[in-house]
C-alpha cells in the first residue's frame, strides 16, 4: 500500500470515527433528555393532581379518578393530566390499560361543530397531540395506579388532500378508556368510541373525557 493511500485510509477512519461519537453522543442526549421529561412529568403530577387523586378514589367511592380533565393552552403548550386508577376488579393484581382517542370539536361560542376528530382527516393528527401509555399498569387489590398524560397542543388540528387543517381555537374533546385487560378484540385493537359500551373488558363501563381549550 501506497504511503498516499494509508495517509487516506487513516483520515476516512478518523472521519468515520468522530462522526459516530457524534451520532452516539446525540443520541445519548436525546435519550437523557426524554427520561428527564417524562421524569418532570411524573413529578408534576405528583405535585398537582396526586393528592386529589387520592381523594376522589378515597371519598367518592369511584374506581377512576380523573381530577383537572379541562384544561387550556396556546399552540405549542404543552399540558399535562393524571388519571387514577383503583382496582376493586379482583383480588391480586390486574393489569390495566388505558386507550385516548379524540372525539369532537367545540368552537369558541361552544356550538358543537359538524368537525368529527374520528374522522379520516383529524384522527392521525390528533392522536400526535397525545403522549401517554397504553401500560400495563399491574395494579395490586385494594391498590391504585397513576396514569400521566402529556397533551401537546400543536399547530394542525388534520391534513386533507395534502394540505394541512391549522387548529382552531376552541374546544378539543378525547374519549379516554380504561381496560381490565389488554384491549384486543377477534377484529384487533379495541376502540374508544360509544360501541365499546357493554364490553365486559371496560373498566366501570363508563367512557371518561378529557378536554384541551386552544386559546
Amino acid at each position: 500500500m501506497s504511503k498516499k493511500a494509508a495517509i487516506e485510509l487513516t483520515v476516512n477512519f478518523i472521519v468515520t470515527f468522530i462522526i459516530a461519537v457524534v451520532i452516539f453522543s446525540l443520541s445519548l442526549y436525546f435519550a437523557v433528555n426524554f427520561f428527564r421529561g417524562a421524569e418532570e412529568i411524573r413529578g408534576s403530577i405528583d405535585a398537582e393532581t396526586e393528592g386529589k387523586i387520592q381523594d376522589l378514589l378515597a371519598q367518592s367511592g369511584t374506581l377512576v379518578a380523573f381530577p383537572l380533565n379541562k384544561k387550556a393552552g396556546n399552540i405549542d403548550d404543552n399540558v399535562i393530566y393524571g388519571m387514577g386508577i383503583l382496582n376493586l376488579a379482583e383480588r391480586g393484581e390486574v393489569s390495566f390499560y388505558v386507550k385516548i382517542e379524540p372525539h369532537k370539536y367545540i368552537d369558541e361560542l361552544g356550538r358543537e361543530d359538524e368537525i368529527e376528530l374520528a374522522g379520516i382527516q383529524y384522527h392521525a393528527t390528533m392522536l400526535t397531540w397525545l403522549k401517554y401509555s397504553e401500560g400495563p399498569y399491574v395494579t395490586e387489590y385494594n391498590d391504585y395506579s397513576t396514569v400521566p398524560i402529556l397533551l401537546q397542543l400543536k399547530e394542525n388540528m388534520g391534513e386533507t388532500q395534502g394540505r394541512v387543517i391549522p387548529t382552531k381555537k376552541g374546544t378539543y374533546i378525547f374519549n379516554v378508556c380504561v381496560f381490565n385487560g389488554e384491549p384486543i378484540g377477534d377484529q384487533g385493537p379495541k376502540v374508544c368510541n360509544n360501541a365499546i359500551l357493554g364490553d365486559q373488558q371496560l373498566y366501570t363501563q363508563q367512557i371518561y373525557k378529557l378536554y384541551v381549550t386552544a386559546k
